[in-house]
């Protein structure tokens, strides 16, 4: 009898040892740590010129990615223009960009999505399309599932969100940005 049970107690061994499979099809992704940033001037007054590749602020002449600033805006023709947060790509160093609508910022692919362009005469990829004008409060907020994908450096993706338009305080002009590199 005990040869039984040693075939029996070996049989079982091979099933777990032999059935366990090692390849994950389902394999989990690490999740993206995305990065803040935002402008210590108020861009109504000051444009901030901001690098992906250093994470940093840099002068107009340098290498920037994304000018954050103002333009005009013009509402109604009987009333004076009013200034709108406005995103400039620079197109200068081949920058480009493409706004993805509808999909949460976590799953969006930058290296996937294609179509990406760049800033133009009288054209504007991301432009005044960054924030969205509340009528209820009078305030601007981000777009609720609007990614932004650009492309800057040789084929280098990023993509970001508009986190808000106000600082600490609850002054506007100060634009806050979470991105994540690809």
């Amino acid at each position: 009898m005990k040869n039984p049970m040693l075939l029996l107690t070996i049989a079982i061994t091979l099933v777990f040892v032999v059935g366990c499979d090692t390849k994950d099809d389902n394999p989990v992704t690490a999740t993206e740590t995305a990065v803040r940033f935002t402008t210590t001037n108020n861009v109504k007054t000051v444009p901030t010129y901001f690098s992906f590749e250093t994470g940093a602020v840099t002068d107009s002449a340098g290498a920037w990615d994304i000018r954050m600033s103002y333009s005009y805006m013009v509402v109604d023709t009987s009333m004076p223009a009013i200034k709108y947060p406005y995103i400039a790509l620079n197109a200068a160093r081949g920058v480009t960009a493409k706004i993805v609508d509808g999909s949460e910022f976590s799953l969006v692919n930058a290296a996937t999505v294609a179509g990406l362009s760049t800033d133009a005469a009288g054209s504007s990829v991301i432009g005044m399309n960054c924030l969205n004008y509340d009528g209820t409060t009078h305030r601007l907020n981000p777009y609720a599932n609007r990614t932004f994908v650009v492309q800057y450096g040789t084929s280098k993706r990023v993509k970001f969100k508009m986190i808000s338009y106000y600082n600490e305080t609850g002054t506007s002009g100060f634009m806050t940005i979470d991105y994540v590199k690809y």
